[in-house]
C-alpha cells in the first residue's frame, strides 16, 4: 500500500536522481482506491523546471503552493485539519530524502543537484504545521 518510486540516476535529459512517483492509488478494499497523498511528486531542481504540478491542485492552478493546497481541500473532502495533517506527513517523509538517496545508492553529485529540488521554504512551512 502507499507509493513507490523508481529512481531514474541518468534521468532524460538531465542525468540526476530524478524520482517518479509511479503508483499512485493505493486500495481500500470494497471501497475501491483513493488516490496517495503523494501523488504527481516529480522533484526537479527549479533552475531546470518551475515547481508547477502537472495535475492541478484545483480546477485553475498547478503551482506548488501549500495555501492553494489549503484551500482546494476543502472542495475534495477532508477539512483543513485534515488536509495539514496529510500535508505534514509527507513533508515528513520528503524531509528524508537524503538517506532515502543515499541508501538507494544514488551519487553524491546526483544528491547535492536535487537539493533544491526537497530543500526548500515550503518544506520548512509543511514541517510546522
Amino acid at each position: 500500500m502507499g507509493s513507490a518510486y523508481t529512481d531514474y540516476r541518468d534521468g532524460p535529459g538531465v542525468g540526476l536522481g530524478r524520482l517518479e512517483f509511479d503508483r499512485v492509488l493505493a486500495s481500500t478494499g470494497k471501497a475501491g482506491c483513493s488516490l496517495s497523498p503523494a501523488y504527481d511528486l516529480n522533484p526537479v531542481p527549479p533552475d531546470l523546471k518551475a515547481r508547477v504540478l502537472t495535475t492541478n491542485i484545483d480546477l485553475d492552478e498547478g503551482t506548488c503552493s501549500l495555501d492553494l493546497l489549503e484551500v482546494a481541500s476543502g472542495f475534495s473532502g477532508p477539512t483543513l485539519l485534515q488536509a495539514r495533517a496529510v500535508i505534514k506527513e509527507v513533508a515528513s517523509v520528503t524531509a528524508k530524502w537524503r538517506e532515502t538517496a543515499k541508501a538507494g545508492s544514488a551519487r553524491s553529485a546526483a544528491i547535492t543537484r536535487m537539493a533544491s529540488a526537497f530543500e526548500h521554504d515550503d518544506l520548512k512551512r509543511a514541517m510546522a504545521l
